[in-house]
């Protein structure tokens, strides 16, 4: 079984090294297999080649081992960054969005060190370091320093750290659970570093927002495919349905790919929705499957979070959309079409709030006792999180629902005003649509006005 990993400074085309006592594997960026005796690698024949890649792909599927990102790294990444002139839909991904690594400047968050520094061993040679424990708003991690580094302490990395798109400190969690040293860093690891669901190590000189993107994807995405065997594989087909190289670096392998994908990703949560879509644009099949990588290792939240436990929110503003007819045909008409469904409904107050845009942050859903169905849509408020989320018992279905979308970077409103009235009544009841122009919902295309009530 194929066992412990080892890099090599001196070949940074070597992609990923797996050695057993008698017997080391190298795949090189040309998808060469290398083996070697005692250290001294040799190229061997074709057919023996052809041998090891299915010793070569269980120690890889394993997911216990990181890959390697070699020192030259940083230079392939700032070539890229820069040399675009022109862009086109065919433009390198690295072309387009590596100037938004310095964007992220717009971070809330100050980490706070729990505890440390502590003595420690840590995992890479039991070599002697110390650990500190981080909170970074909701997040809480470790990270991790070899004594022997020098110029490089707990607060640079931290200012690092903290500029890391927020989804991503899933990554610095993951690395982080019982028996990880959490973010490492060494003096020298023979590469710039080494990341994976067990691991993410790194040198001072390589301590940058894309490295740590980088390695966070590395992380998520073999966190991913602990669930879904095949994701690489599907990542395979996405890149060639997408058609356009993300990076040099990243056109090695399917995983190289998807790390370097994941990290313009994170500058373009931290750039703003603009980028996002153009990420989407120029390359969707990559797109739609890193969100549901990210999702799978609990990076990224999901668009949808709802609870049939709650259906409105008292002292808050909200625009509403009757679903049916007004009486006295109350539940005629529904605009989804028929017949009346709670799930359509809701499904279409998803879709109509994903259409008014990056304000729309959520929505109440409701049936009334007498059929009618309406939905109330929030701007700046998650209702779920809301500390004035109430279970109006009287009708007869409804929920309230937060949308978790990158845009949406409104601050939640605060607590009642206590000089104004409660304006928490239901809207609407008894008389259903008497603030409301009379809707015409008989076909799926119609809009009407909506009623704006007001915290007055």
């Amino acid at each position: 079984m194929l066992a412990a990993e080892q890099h090599s400074s001196g070949k940074p085309s070597s992609l990923m090294r797996r050695t057993s006592p008698d017997l080391s594997v190298e795949v090189t960026a040309e998808g060469f297999v290398k083996e070697g005796v005692g250290d001294t690698a040799h190229l061997s024949s074709a057919k023996e080649a052809a041998k090891r890649q299915d010793a070569y792909r269980e120690a890889y599927e394993s997911l216990h081992k990181g890959y390697v990102l070699p020192e030259s790294y940083l230079d392939l990444e700032n070539n890229d960054a820069h040399d675009a002139s022109e862009l086109t839909r065919n433009t390198r991904l690295s072309n387009v969005f590596g100037h938004l690594e310095g964007v992220a400047e717009g971070f809330t968050d100050e980490p706070q060190i729990l505890s440390g520094p502590t003595s420690v061993r840590l995992n890479r040679g039991n070599a002697p370091g110390k650990v500190w424990s981080i909170k970074l708003g909701s997040s809480q991690f470790k990270v991790s320093i070899e004594d022997i580094v020098t110029g490089f302490d707990i607060n640079k990395a931290l200012d690092k750290i903290k500029r890391v798109a927020t989804w991503y400190r899933k990554g610095f969690e993951i690395v982080s659970e019982t028996g990880k040293d959490g973010v490492a860093i060494y003096n020298s690891i023979g590469a710039c570093a080494h990341g994976g669901q067990l691991y993410l190590n790194i040198v001072p000189q390589c301590f940058s927002i894309g490295v740590l993107s980088h390695e966070i994807g590395h992380i998520v995405e073999q966190r991913a495919r602990s669930q879904e065997s095949d994701i690489l594989d599907r990542w395979a087909q996405a890149i060639t349905a997408d058609a356009v190289s993300v990076s040099g670096y990243g056109d090695s392998n399917p995983w190289e790919d998807f790390a370097e994908f994941a990290k313009y990703y994170a500058f373009c949560l931290d750039g703003g929705q603009q980028y996002l879509d153009d990420l989407k644009t120029r390359s969707p099949k990559r797109y739609a499957l890193a969100e549901h990588i990210l999702e799978l290792a609990g990076a990224k939240p999901k668009e949808w979070e709802c609870s049939t436990s709650y259906n409105f929110v008292v002292h808050t503003h909200y625009s509403q959309r009757s679903l049916t007819s007004y009486c006295p045909c109350c539940d005629c008409n529904p605009i989804y079409g028929p017949p009346n469904s709670v799930e359509k409904a809701v499904g279409w107050c998803k879709e109509e709030c994903k259409r008014r845009g990056a304000t729309c942050t959520g929505f109440f859903f409701q049936t009334h006792p007498n059929g009618h169905e309406i939905c109330g849509f929030f701007t700046g408020v998650k209702p779920l999180q809301s500390p004035h989320k109430v279970n109006h018992w009287w009708h007869k279905a409804g929920q309230i629902c937060d949308r978790n979308a990158p845009s949406l970077l409104l601050q939640l409103t605060g607590g009642p005003d206590p000089n104004k009235p409660d304006a928490g009544t239901d809207p609407l009841m008894p008389n259903d649509g008497q603030n409301e122009s009379t809707p015409d919902n008989s076909s799926n295309s119609s809009y009407i006005q909506v009623h704006v009530i007001d915290a007055e």
